[in-house]
């Protein structure tokens, strides 16, 4: 009975085992002691009288440390091997692959919208399907908070590493385990290495990605100047695989509605990402809340420009998918002087499609005649037919700290709907017709007068020129 209340005691504390100096007392284990010990699982091993105590905890503690050591040389290796890797500039295939091969299991490196970058298989298979469950189950633990060592997901456990840069995850790793193994503290330890590899390879691609943004944008930005220096864009054009002979397009990429306001971030990176999977010579720069993208294509009739043009923004909108994209193109040129004028006609396109009176991609040849033609006009000319027929109304602003002149262009661009230009301008529609008598009163036209209407909507144009004339000097 003392002797299974002494092996009780001792499990229930936690001891590893249980040894007895033989030899003295007694000869061997009583059963009864030898009984017990196997009920509680606790080991029970006999020890001649002659051998220290101390020796056989020197033996345990070298063993441990041998483990220990072993442990450690092991994790090394993998990590070198996984750091050359990086070194030779092998890319993330590589290192998935080895990954899976080194911790024998399935690893999927997804980016941060839940595609597929790199997939490597040992022992567990995962399908498409399977690869997008997994992606949303990473979605619903990274939203309930700290995302845990892992997680139990049918026949399969699963662990999670993100790959961050500036706060946002770029790149998720995932490891798909056997039901009946765990994550190894080896396999933990390597898994969190190559975390951090991932993150210093995207950390560097993202400042080469910069450094090479940098320098398109900056040639772009050259371009859109009154008077770009003429000497050397030809030959920078030809290292950014453009034919300065060819026609060239400029178009402009962004919200539909001008309340929206999108991170530059993620629509410079969908815009990159759509122009690198259709391999056109292109130059994309973001300014104010749209991207502009200076093009070539190999035929520049107007259905190839609507195939691209509508590519582009459905692959926009599939990359944002909270937000409405439209684009607006320019008319096809051949002097790379000429950009200045592609872009504004492509922001007047990008205007006329977020109306909602066009489709979510305009060309700048199938506007009207008569905004067409304002867009060739001289500034003073475009001044004179502004100040003449809306430029009181932007006086009065001035002086007065009121908003006539946006609710006039809200008003017209709602197709002079008063229920959604209030909802828009977020006032009563009561307030609206205040407003629109008050425009009336100040311009000294009736807004039911079509011709005067026209007038109206050319002078708010040619204002709209005025001021992407500009900025553009002033960028």
């Amino acid at each position: 009975m003392l002797q299974q209340l002494l092996v009780r005691s001792l499990s229930e504390a936690g001891v590893a085992a249980l040894g007895l100096a033989a030899g003295i007392h007694l000869e061997h284990a009583p059963p009864a002691l030898r009984k017990a010990a196997d009920e509680h699982n606790l080991p029970l091993f006999e020890v001649a009288y002659e051998v220290p105590f101390r020796t056989i905890t020197s033996y345990i503690i070298t063993s441990l440390v041998s483990t220990d050591m072993h442990r450690l040389r092991r994790s090394l290796s993998v990590q070198n091997h996984l750091l050359s890797l990086l070194v030779e500039e092998k890319g993330a295939d590589h290192l998935v692959s080895s990954l899976s091969m080194l911790l024998n299991v399935t690893v999927i490196l997804f980016d941060g919208r839940g595609a597929v970058l790199s997939q490597a298989q040992h022992r567990v298979h995962v399908d498409s399907e399977q690869g997008n469950m997994i992606w949303q189950t990473y979605q619903e633990v990274a939203a309930a908070g700290e995302i845990p060592k892992e997680v139990n997901w049918g026949e399969l456990h699963l662990a999670f590493r993100e790959v961050t840069y500036r706060g946002r995850v770029h790149q998720v790793l995932a490891l798909a385990i056997p039901i009946r193994d765990h994550l190894t503290e080896f396999a933990d330890v390597v898994l969190t290495y190559a975390q951090k590899l991932l993150s210093l390879e995207l950390l560097k691609s993202r400042d080469v990605l910069l450094v090479e943004r940098k320098r398109r944008s900056d040639l772009l930005e050259e371009l859109l100047t009154e008077t770009p220096h003429t000497r050397n864009i030809a030959e920078h054009l030809r290292s950014l695989e453009f034919e300065p002979d060819r026609t060239m397009i400029v178009a402009a990429c962004g919200p539909a509605d001008s309340d929206t306001t999108l991170d530059g971030d993620d629509l410079q990176d969908a815009v990159e990402r759509t122009l690198a999977e259709m391999r056109l010579p292109a130059i994309a720069l973001f300014r104010e809340d749209r991207m502009l993208i200076l093009f070539q294509l190999e035929d520049c009739a107007q259905d190839a420009l609507l195939e691209f043009g509508n590519h582009l923004q459905t692959r926009v909108t599939q990359f944002i998918p909270s937000s409405e994209i439209t684009v607006g193109m320019s008319t096809p040129y051949r002097d790379p002087m000429a950009t200045l004028r592609g872009y504004t006609q492509a922001l007047e396109a990008a205007r006329a499609a977020a109306t909602g009176n066009h489709p979510a991609v305009v060309l700048f040849p199938t506007l009207g005649p008569s905004i067409r033609s304002l867009e060739d006009r001289p500034e003073d000319q475009l001044f004179l037919f502004y100040d003449s027929t809306v430029g009181p109304l932007e006086e009065h602003d001035a002086e007065n700290g009121d908003t006539l002149m946006n609710t006039l262009q809200v008003y017209l661009e709602e197709q002079r709907s008063t229920g959604r230009a209030s909802e828009r301008l977020y006032i009563h529609p009561n307030t609206l017709r205040y407003r629109l008598a008050k425009i009336e009163e100040i311009l000294g036209i009736e807004l039911d007068d079509t011709e005067k209407l026209v007038d109206v909507f050319l002078g708010l144009r040619s204002r709209n020129i005025l001021r992407d004339r500009n900025k553009s000097r002033e960028t």
